[in-house]
C-alpha cells in the first residue's frame, strides 16, 4: 500500500530477540484495524484479532490464521505487542508446520494486561516468515491490529491504596469492636 493507505512498518529481527517499532505515516486518515503493507505470493495472513481489555487485570486474547498459496516447507509466526508509545510489551514466536497450497494454520494466545504500563491503544504486529525461529525472516506477510487496554494500578498506586485502606480501618476500629460485641 502507498501513501496514506497504510502506516509504514519497520520490523527488525535479530536472533531470537524481536525489536519492533511502528511509524504511522497518516495524512488525514486513521490507522486501519488491520493493515497489510506487504503481500507475498507464497501466502497471506487472513486473520489477526486482539480482544480489548477495558478493566484492570483483564486478559487480551490474540488470534491469527495464515493461508498458504504455495508449498511452504518451514515457516514461523512472530508476534510483538507494543504499548501506545511503541515500547515492546510482549513477544511470541511459533513454528508453523509444512503447508501445502490452500492449507491454513491458526494460532491463539493470551497475555494479561497487569504488566502493561499505561492506559491506551496497544498494537499487535504479526510477521510470517520462511525459515526457523532461530533464523527468522519476515518475507511472507505482515499484519497488525490494535486493542484498547486499562492496566492495573501498578505497584506504587497499589501500595498507596493499601495504606489508605489501613488508615480507614484503623480509624474505624472502635465501630468494628462495638459491632463485633453485639
Amino acid at each position: 500500500m502507498r501513501g496514506t493507505e497504510a502506516p509504514a512498518l519497520h520490523l527488525c529481527l535479530r536472533g531470537s530477540l524481536i525489536f519492533a517499532w511502528v511509524v504511522a505515516l497518516l495524512v488525514g486518515s486513521v490507522l486501519p484495524a488491520q493493515a497489510r503493507p506487504l503481500a507475498h505470493p507464497l501466502g497471506e495472513i487472513t486473520r489477526l484479532t486482539a480482544t480489548d481489555a477495558p478493566d484492570p487485570g483483564d486478559v487480551v486474547v490474540i488470534s491469527s490464521t495464515v493461508r498458504a498459496n504455495h508449498h511452504i516447507p518451514r515457516s514461523s509466526l512472530f508476534y510483538v505487542v507494543l504499548s501506545p508509545d511503541y515500547t515492546v510489551i510482549a513477544t511470541r514466536q511459533v513454528s508453523v508446520p509444512r503447508l501445502q497450497p490452500g492449507d491454513t494454520f491458526s494460532d491463539s494466545w493470551s497475555v494479561s494486561n497487569s504488566s502493561f504500563p499505561s492506559k491506551g491503544t496497544y498494537t499487535v504486529v504479526l510477521c510470517w516468515g520462511r525459515g526457523s525461529i532461530q533464523f527468522p525472516r519476515c518475507n511472507i506477510d505482515v499484519a497488525w491490529t490494535t486493542f484498547y487496554s486499562v492496566p492495573t494500578l501498578g505497584w506504587p498506586l497499589s501500595i498507596v491504596a493499601l495504606g489508605l485502606l489501613a488508615v480507614f480501618l484503623w480509624r474505624r476500629r472502635d465501630v468494628f469492636r462495638r459491632e463485633g460485641a453485639l
